[in-house]
């Protein structure tokens, strides 16, 4: 019986099973589609060879660090607990461990695989800032910061996936949408392929209709028509005018086909309060991962007793 090489795809799927729960529920969708389709461009056996070792070494990196942040957060959590006997004195104490304790898993660098082939500038200096539920009370006064006045980002863009409706002329197409803030791309660095991305102020209450879309959904809606800025498509029955094209392969966070920009004005939206939306940052070129991750701990550190103040309001 001859043997046959497994199916590559159905190979990495397996290895991705690795990682912690909490992980695959985010990244192994877009990590697998990503896998599929740089393994479709390799062409010779050395190729594929080349390939799989990147892959692997990428894998090998990251899931030891994954996996201890898994661990460290569940038994600082645990042994917090378990140290109280009241059980008041427990629930206060772990909401503390979780605020501070959280922060090993909410500042990590973007995963290289994912990335790699994406359109970003400088993509070594993105990182993702995932807050944690008892320290959510402060979410959005932490993301202001982190946009302006932070000690080792350049800044932070939020953004929030959600399923919506673009209406066609006899139907509907369902499509992933990302609603984000005013400097998504500007962050990321992507360059529009047509028009321009969001301006400064496009995030303002009043100003948020306006759309970018998909490269392939310029390509395969309107046949990559150079004029598409400035039209008005439907999302949800709400007019939108186009007013860019996302370049090619860009759909971060993963899948998406239209961006749109969500209400970040903080003059009229309290500063305190739950803050739903995950946020990626740029570090400063002077900052490391390492330096960075240690700077972001202390902040959680110093501002956890304020966060669990603002959840009790």
């Amino acid at each position: 019986m001859r043997w046959r090489m497994p199916n590559p795809a159905k190979v990495y799927t397996w290895l991705l099973r690795l990682y912690p729960a909490r992980f695959r529920e985010e990244y192994e969708v877009p990590m697998e589609r990503q896998f599929r389709d740089e393994y479709r461009e390799t062409v010779s056996a050395h190729d594929r060879l080349r390939f799989w070792v990147r892959a692997v070494w990428d894998l090998a990196r990251s899931l030891p660090v994954e996996i201890f942040r898994e661990l460290k957060q569940d038994l600082k959590h645990g042994v917090r607990v378990y140290r109280r006997r009241s059980f008041s004195a427990a629930l206060a104490v772990a909401a503390l461990a979780l605020a501070i304790g959280a922060s090993t898993g909410v500042f990590s660098a973007l995963n290289a695989l994912l990335i790699r082939t994406l359109p970003f500038s400088e993509p070594d200096q993105l990182v993702e800032l995932r807050s944690s539920p008892f320290g959510a009370g402060r979410g959005r006064a932490a993301f202001l910061e982190w946009q302006g006045q932070s000690t080792y980002l350049q800044s932070a863009a939020a953004f929030s996936v959600f399923e919506m409706n673009l209406m066609r002329e006899r139907d509907a197409l369902r499509v992933k949408v990302a609603e984000t803030s005013a400097n998504f791309f500007q962050l990321l660095g992507a360059r529009p392929a047509a028009g321009r991305t969001f301006s400064a102020d496009e995030d303002r209450h009043g100003r948020t209709g306006v759309a970018v879309i998909s490269h392939a959904l310029w390509q395969q809606q309107f046949g990559g028509d150079p004029r598409v800025p400035g039209a008005t498509i439907h999302v949800d029955g709400k007019p939108l005018v186009i007013v860019g094209v996302a370049p090619a392969r860009f759909d971060y966070p993963g899948d998406i086909s239209i961006w749109l920009p969500s209400i970040f004005d903080f003059e009229m939206v309290p500063k305190q309060g739950a803050f739903l939306f995950r946020t990626i940052g740029r570090l400063k070129p002077e900052i490391s991962i390492g330096q960075g991750r240690e700077m972001f701990e202390a902040e959680v550190r110093r501002t956890a007793p304020e966060s669990l103040a603002a959840n009790d309001d």
